[in-house]
Formats: C-alpha cells, structure tokens, sequence
C-alpha cells in the first residue's frame, strides 16, 4: 500500500501546519519579539493602575513602560479625578466656621444687651429744686416695665420749705405725668409732707406709661385738675 498512514491529530509529532509555521517563524523574528514585549508591557500597564510616582518622561522610560499607552492612561486618570465629587476646602470651610462664630458671639452679645436694656434695674433721678424752691433736692426711682406698659415711681424730697412758706394760700406738693407736651397731664398723686423734716415722700405708686414728663407743682389743694405754673421739680423718665 504505497503511501505512509495517516497521522492521529492529537499526535505531537504531526508535522505543523503552514500557519502555525509561519507564526512561529515570525515570533521568532526580532519584530516579532519586539511586538510580544510591547504588548506585555502595556498588559503590566493596565494591571498595575494606578502608575508609579515616576511619571515624567525620564521616570516611562528608565521603567521600561510603553509610552504612549502610559500618556493614553494618565489623560484617562485625570478625566476620571475630575469626575470625582469636590472635596470640601478646608480652607474656605474653616473661613465660613469662623464667618458663622463671629456672627453667634454678635448675635449673643446683642441679646445681652436687650437683656441689660430690658433688666437693668429701676432708673434713678436726682432732680434739683427750681422756682421757689431751689434748695431741695429730690430721688425718683422708676421701675418700668415695658411688658405691663407701667411705671412704677418712688419719690423722696428734701429740704422742702412747708407750701404755704412759698405761698400762702398753698397746702400741697402734686406730683403729675404726660407721655409728651401734646398731651395733657396725668395725676399721680401728692406728696406726704413731714414740716418737722421738711421731707416730702411718694411711695409706690403707678404711671400708666414707660416714658413721660414729670413734675412736681405747688397747689393749693391735693386734688387739683391740672398742674400749676409753680413747678418745683422737673424731670424726664424714659430709658
């Protein structure tokens, strides 16, 4: 029978087929080489993103790596870094804390103060006597209380001449208050005179207002209808 048989494909010793023949004549072929290790090379490259610290021109080639994949990698990282959501910027973060502190400590001392305002205590006044008694001298206390939109006063007069030493026909010291001079007097009530001190006292009593005149006239009754022209104090009341 002439011809050898054939071989059993799974043979290692068939004889290779032209393709496989030419593949292993150009792998063995320098340029061959060539185009294995540069396709190793940019595998390494994807394998081992990020890329190293030495990313200049001197750092790509003194590692061996492909170059114009490495350039190709790194415009793909960058794109990628900006695509990332912006870290927050300690800097402009720390000026806007130290924005909102000085607007908490402004904030908190203006609240003080309208506490002090509104709290502050009662307002203390120290008159001098005028017209016919210029020697005395009066203390007013006001309390007021701007909730309630009252006063309330505390008055205490010295060295007051008896009323009908100033006048004859007068008997009493009227204490009297108005929101201003458009609007007419209120009475608050007169004076206990003590002759023997010559001391004249109001206590506690209530003004239906937080900011007013006041004065304090000579009259020849306790319950007069509006104010004398013989005023002896003069005083304004408000915060």
């Amino acid at each position: 029978m002439g011809g050898a048989p054939p071989r059993d494909p799974s043979d290692p010793r068939r004889s290779p087929t032209p393709g496989a023949c030419a593949a292993l004549a150009d792998g063995a072929s320098p340029a061959g080489r060539a185009r294995r290790r540069g396709f190793r090379r940019v595998e390494h490259v994807r394998r081992a993103w990020p890329p190293p610290a030495a990313s200049s021109a001197v750092g790509v080639a003194e590692s061996g790596y492909d170059a114009a994949a490495v350039s190709a990698a790194g415009r793909c990282w960058r794109f990628a870094r900006r695509l990332r959501p912006q870290q927050r910027d300690e800097g402009g973060a720390t000026e806007m804390r130290g924005h909102v502190s000085r607007v908490l400590r402004l904030a908190v001392v203006a609240f003080a103060c309208a506490l002090m305002a509104g709290c502050g205590g009662p307002l203390r006044y120290t008159p001098q006597g005028i017209g016919k008694a210029p020697g005395a001298d009066a203390v007013i206390i006001a309390d007021v209380n701007f909730d309630a939109a009252m006063t309330r006063l505390d008055i205490n007069a010295k060295d007051l001449p008896p009323p009908d030493r100033l006048d004859s026909s007068s008997t009493a010291y009227v204490v009297w208050a108005r929101p201003d001079s458009d609007s007419p007097w209120q009475r608050i009530g007169a004076l206990n005179f003590d002759p023997d001190a010559r001391t004249g006292k109001l206590k506690d009593v209530s003004v239906p207002l937080t900011r007013f005149e006041l004065v304090i006239s000579l009259e020849k009754t306790a319950n007069p209808e509006s104010p004398s022209s013989e005023l002896i104090f003069k005083q304004d009341v408000e915060y």
